[in-house]
């Protein structure tokens, strides 16, 4: 402390620093060396030089916050030009990045430009060199956000375009699904017992039972044993419209499924035994049978109304056609409409009924034959609103 001089002392450098070149007394030192080593300040004077530095740094720092991103934006846009002097908006030197001094863009300012803290602003920094040091580390973090966004932009350019790409290829997809499902023909697994059901009010719930069970084995396996046969009893004479609308309804569904001839339920074929009546026995027995196989040649169910009309030797046709073990065609649908002179109630009933019809026919044949034709028999009820079939 004793070479410093005080502030208030009145004695000259040459006499305070006798050995510091410059302030001896010697004069002849050479300029060179006056260069290498300046006259000592004051400490007053330094001390007061030292605050009015910090004084215009803290003003440099208040007019110069949004400056270097303004000076950023146009070292960007100069390198643009030099890097993409072709592309669209770099070459012209539009800025592309907000301005983010003016706090158009929050987030983005929170994270890469911190706000200036105002305490720190009023108070005085003697040194002076924090104030530099946080001005170049500000431009150092201005200068990282802007190249980083430079960066990610392509890389956000690229994942749009491959995820409009995958977008498009799945639409395409869906479309030729859609129009290869259209051109394909309506594939029906099941009976719409529903539709049955809405058309055919008065039946009961056994009707549609017993029509379920025993159909269900034709749909399910490819190589049925054995074809569904089913008989439906009319309750009179009148009912024979809707007993014959029912079987074409229901012989439609099973056609659809079992991919036969498509036809309309209401123009289904069928045999009418009463076109029979006049042939004679042995005649009646080949015309039915070329009747029915016409039938299975193009359609998977075979209707035959007014079964009482048959001759006692022309029904055993029907022990082959419904046999169990030995028919020869085992994936189809055979429904008889029979038609009684009266109300007949139960299998019982039924069984009596065919007995007494063909009673000329043998006895050890009959009961076979009853096995296989009325296995499956429901019991119709009137509906005398039913008018026509639709």
């Amino acid at each position: 402390m004793a070479y410093y001089k005080n502030a208030e002392s009145t004695q000259s450098d040459e006499e305070l620093y006798p050995n510091i070149p410059g302030y001896a007394t010697d004069t002849n030192i050479s300029e060179d060396k006056r260069d290498r080593f300046p006259s000592p300040v004051r400490r007053s004077e330094r001390l007061k030089k030292s605050y009015e530095d910090s004084l215009k740094h803290s003003s440099d720092r208040r007019r110069n916050v949004g400056r270097n991103e303004d000076i950023i934006n146009r070292k960007n846009a100069q390198s643009n030009e030099e890097l993409y002097p072709n592309s669209p908006g770099k070459a012209t030197g539009i800025n592309l990045y907000p301005n983010l001094s003016e706090g158009k863009n929050e987030h983005s300012q929170s994270e890469c430009f911190p706000k200036y803290n105002s305490e720190r602003q009023r108070r005085p920094n003697i040194g002076g060199n924090e104030g530099i040091r946080n001005k170049n580390i500000r431009n150092n973090i201005n200068t990282v956000c802007f190249q980083s966004r430079e960066s990610a932009e392509p890389h956000k350019n690229n994942s749009m375009w491959i995820f409009g790409l995958i977008t498009l290829i799945l639409l395409s997809l869906g479309m030729l699904l859609g129009l290869s499902k259209g051109g394909q023909k309506e594939d029906v697994t099941n009976i719409n017992f529903g539709n049955l059901k809405g058309k055919f009010r008065t039946q009961s719930n056994r009707v549609w039972a017993i029509l379920k069970a025993s159909t269900n084995h034709i749909i399910a396996a490819e190589e049925p044993d054995r074809p569904a046969v089913i008989m439906m009893v009319l309750p009179n004479k009148e009912s024979q419209l809707m007993a014959l609308c029912l079987a074409q309804h229901l012989s439609h569904d099973l056609n659809k499924i079992l991919k036969g001839q498509p036809t309309a339920a209401v123009s289904y074929p069928f045999v009418n035994g009463t076109n029979f009546i006049n042939y004679e026995i042995s005649d009646q027995k080949l015309k039915l049978d070329n009747s029915i196989q016409d039938i299975i040649k193009q359609w998977k169910s075979v209707i035959i109304t007014n079964l009482e009309k048959f001759h006692s030797q022309t029904v055993m046709l029907f022990h082959g056609l419904c046999d169990t073990t030995e028919a020869e065609h085992k994936r189809i649908a055979i429904i008889f409409l029979l038609e009684s002179p009266y109300a007949i109630k139960s299998e019982e009933e039924l069984a009596l009924y065919l007995e007494s019809l063909w009673s000329d026919m043998n006895r050890i044949k009959i009961k076979p034959l009853l096995s296989r034709i009325a296995n499956n028999v429901i019991f119709l009820n009137q509906d005398k609103s039913f008018t026509n079939c639709l």
